[in-house]
């Protein structure tokens, strides 16, 4: 089935961003709804007041650099994203379908509240992570049967393979999983423009335009490049990261935050941690409006 846009969004960063009939499906479910109920930088908001955004906003940017930066690689390399018009589109398709739906599996208040997921193996210490709770909100809930009815029917997508793709995993073409993770992936291009805008800082900037217009692929190994004249506008993206960590997410007040609301919530969680992937339903429920009730519910105790 080809891409017909049915619906545009207005995005402060992107201008308008294009979403076909049935990603506008996905995006009027509940689970991704619940994403306006989730702060992007976590209580960021009580630091820099303007930084209010959710992770819904920054689901549609990063759908919209999925497309720009799809088109600008299979610009450069024909047949590297696909051999014929079919295996494009499929691929393209899937691209962004793992960028709109890859923070489905966030805890409330996003990074912030990490550190309460419960342990995935006990020997090592090692707690699940949101890609885990995306990968079992896209296998079984209310987001499966249309991505089966649709996407999966229609272009023969296959939902582990959007849950792989998600987490950077090995996904063919090469260069696809890179550009859901690495130094130069969408997430970070959208989050570090939508962060530096909602908290009013600069250090998030970098010449996004020249960057996705050189995206390319390494013809000798089909790793995501970038072409000679775009190595500065990579280089300022790094550079933006940096500046934004050690000056917006690493700000000592705004830690002290965090930390503040991992302890509130130990003591308010059952058993100290948010239910497991394997209870997605009752992970669901969990967002920032019950978390801040729950926090005015307690406001007056020793609890």
């Amino acid at each position: 089935m080809p891409y017909r846009p049915v619906k545009d969004f207005r995005d402060p960063i992107h201008g308008f961003v294009r979403l076909s009939e049935n990603e506008v499906k996905l995006v009027d479910s509940p689970v991704f709804q619940r994403l306006r109920r989730i702060h992007q930088t976590g209580m960021t908001h009580i630091v820099y007041h303007g930084a209010e955004h959710n992770r819904f906003g920054h689901s549609i940017g990063a759908i919209e650099f999925a497309s720009q930066a799809f088109h600008s690689i299979n610009d450069r390399n024909p047949g590297v994203l696909g051999s014929n018009v079919e295996e494009i589109e499929r691929n393209r398709c899937l691209l962004r379908l793992a960028a709109l739906l890859h923070d489905i599996g966030h805890a409330p208040f996003s990074h912030a509240a990490e550190a309460l997921f419960p342990l995935k193996n006990e020997e090592k210490a090692e707690r699940y992570s949101h890609e885990d709770y995306t990968a079992a909100i896209l296998k079984d809930s209310e987001l499966t049967p249309v991505l089966e009815a649709t996407f999966c029917k229609d272009l023969g997508i296959k939902i582990d393979e959007i849950a792989l793709l998600v987490e950077g995993k090995a996904v063919e073409p090469k260069v696809l999983p890179q550009l859901m993770s690495s130094d130069l992936d969408i997430d970070r291009m959208d989050y570090l423009l939508r962060d530096s805008l909602y908290t009013g800082v600069l250090y998030g900037h970098y010449d996004y335009q020249r960057l996705i217009r050189t995206l390319t692929v390494n013809p000798d190994t089909g790793d995501l490049a970038v072409e000679f004249g775009g190595l500065h506008s990579a280089t300022a993206l790094i550079l933006a990261r940096y500046f934004m960590f050690i000056q917006v997410y690493f700000h000592k007040t705004r830690r002290i935050y965090d930390l503040l609301l991992d302890k509130f919530l130990s003591s308010v969680l059952p058993e100290g941690t948010f239910p497991p992937p394997d209870k997605i339903e009752k992970f669901l429920k969990w967002d920032d409006v019950r978390v801040n009730q729950l926090v005015a519910e307690h406001r007056d105790t020793n609890e």
